[in-house]
């Protein structure tokens, strides 16, 4: 698997069985605690397929690999086409924000907008700003997603962060800030100044307190298994 950074591409054996349990359907887990993630992973993939410019990312077959490892098959999940953006994580950081977008949005007016109403442009789009930490790939799928639904982002990389991965996230509208220090103090200095700014935490990170969003984007990447699914029952 790619690190974060460079080209993207997801690795996996074949092996379509496993991943399928793991989506489709509740009646499929025997933990009851699993539905309410299943639902609502179902729910994700949905709403991305929606979404303009999508459309599944190739697999790509790779018997020398396959051959080396002695497996009947390996295949390569490429997410470095997925939405024009060059990241492995497109997914899970966009579908974050147009739910918390829907969460803030409701919180203040007390009426919850469609993803299709987001997609248009809402009038209270622009009041909000999202932020994240990042070293470079989610930060740029926050910023892609910010910037498709309107709203302000704010993304904090590491002082040491190259340039390059600075100017992507910036190519979509957001500001970036530098933290001098390691990742989890840069999550712990976004935090603050979300709460100092009124601003809303997009992070991958979980925390005491701070699990919904993290949870949501994981089942945004449940699109990449899906996707995968589906090519390798072809």
């Amino acid at each position: 698997m790619s690190t974060d950074g460079g080209s993207a591409i997801e690795v996996a054996a074949t092996g379509a069985a496993a991943v399928r349990l793991s989506l489709r359907g509740t009646t499929e887990s025997s933990d009851p605690s699993d539905a309410p993630f299943l639902v609502e992973a179902a729910e994700a993939r949905r709403a991305i397929r929606t979404w303009t410019r999508y459309e599944p990312t190739p697999v790509v077959a790779l018997p020398e690999l396959a051959r080396r490892l002695g497996v009947r098959a390996v295949s390569c999940k490429d997410e470095s086409g997925r939405f024009g953006l060059g990241s492995f994580k497109a997914l899970g950081g966009a579908y974050a924000v147009l739910r918390v977008l829907q969460d803030t949005i409701e919180r203040h007016t007390g009426e919850r907008p469609t993803d299709e109403e987001l997609r248009r442009g809402h009038p209270l789009a622009a009041d909000v700003t999202t932020t994240t930490a990042s070293a470079g790939n989610h930060g740029r799928s926050v910023a892609w997603g910010s910037e498709q639904l309107g709203c302000g982002c704010v993304v904090v990389l590491p002082a040491d962060a190259v340039p390059a991965r600075a100017a992507a996230i910036e190519s979509h509208g957001a500001r970036v800030e530098r933290f001098d220090g390691g990742y989890d103090g840069a999550v712990a200095h976004v935090q603050e100044r979300a709460t100092e700014e009124g601003w809303v935490v997009v992070s991958d990170t979980a925390y005491p307190g701070y699990e919904k969003t993290p949870q949501r984007i994981m089942e945004g990447y449940t699109l990449i298994a899906d996707e995968l699914v589906e090519t390798l029952e072809r």
